[in-house]
């Protein structure tokens, strides 16, 4: 099965080997699928779904470094938008150009280059972008005013590994996972922002639990007492961490840390990356116990613990 927990050396090994593959495929048709059979021989002491969680990363960082490319008409973005002659009502016109074939060409993933045609679709109805509204079309492709562009939303939803609607569902599902296996009283994120919290982690317990377990051969935590919990359907390397320390999980500590400069608010909690994460993070804070499944051993403390 191989393990989720592993070295930064042989994460970064792993991200560098993905990155050499993709660059130099031939057959660019498979630049967006993982190749599971390559990889998994390539790293087999390693996990398969860790494996392609490094790959969705990969994927997902090289779209924040050319994203912003799209947004200058001069750019990319005139020649790929071209090719979409559309109009605001106009609900009938085929899309000249197959969706894979222009993600191919411009190196994008399907669903970035299908929310760039959507972006200019609801601008050219003289409406103000609606990032809501955008977000609304790619959950539900049959509700888009114009039936070659729901097509092509929904063929490109169906063809993306990496940015689709269905990577984000990984993350709700994750959740619901989680949700599941508690037999606990907590408040989700949804009822703690409508009940007026700052900083909503994805799950807040109002009597807090402790959790022993054995995460590793080598390491055991005793009893840690957790406030919150933190849900990501993603491999945790120690950027990804870092990030997230620094913009969510210490906000959720009862602490003032001058890191991010403000008092925060819940004391300690567990972060649960799904897919893995690399050893080094495990030493980033005591206030955060990092681990890739739910503790097995939970206890509810009561007020005079």
């Amino acid at each position: 099965m191989g393990s989720s927990i592993i070295e930064d050396k042989i994460f970064r090994s792993i991200y560098n080997c993905i990155r050499k593959y993709y660059d130099a495929s031939a057959s660019r048709e498979i630049i967006f699928s993982f190749d599971a059979s390559f990889f998994c021989g390539k790293f087999p002491g390693v996990n398969r779904n860790t494996l392609e969680a490094i790959f969705r990363l990969f994927w997902q960082r090289r779209i924040l470094l050319h994203a912003h490319t799209f947004k200058d008409r001069s750019g990319p973005a005139s020649d790929l938008l071209a090719k979409f002659p559309f109009n605001i009502n106009d609900r009938i016109t085929e899309v000249p150009h197959s969706i894979m074939e222009i993600s191919i060409r411009f190196m994008m993933p399907p669903c970035f280059i299908i929310r760039v045609v959507l972006g200019e679709f609801i601008r050219s109805s003289n409406e103000s972008f609606d990032p809501v509204a955008l977000k609304g079309w790619m959950n539900a492709p049959h509700t888009i005013p114009n039936a070659s562009l729901s097509k092509a939303a929904l063929l490109a939803i169906e063809a993306d590994e990496i940015a689709s609607p269905l990577a984000d569902a990984k993350k709700q599902w994750a959740v619901v996972m989680l949700v599941s296996k508690l037999d606990l009283p907590f408040i989700e994120e949804q009822g703690m922002r409508k009940l007026g919290y700052p900083k909503t982690p994805d799950i807040l317990l109002p009597v807090p639990i402790g959790s022993g377990l054995l995460l590793l051969s080598w390491l055991a935590f005793g009893n840690f007492v957790s406030n919150w919990i933190e849900s990501k359907a993603l491999f945790g390397d120690i950027k990804t961490h870092e990030r997230y320390l620094k913009n969510q999980y210490l906000t959720y500590y009862n602490r003032y840390d001058p890191l991010v400069a403000i008092m925060c608010r819940y004391g300690p909690g567990i972060v649960i990356y799904w897919f893995g994460f690399t050893k080094e993070i495990l030493n980033f804070t005591e206030s955060v116990m990092v681990v890739d499944s739910l503790p097995e051993h939970i206890t509810m403390l009561t007020a005079d613990e």
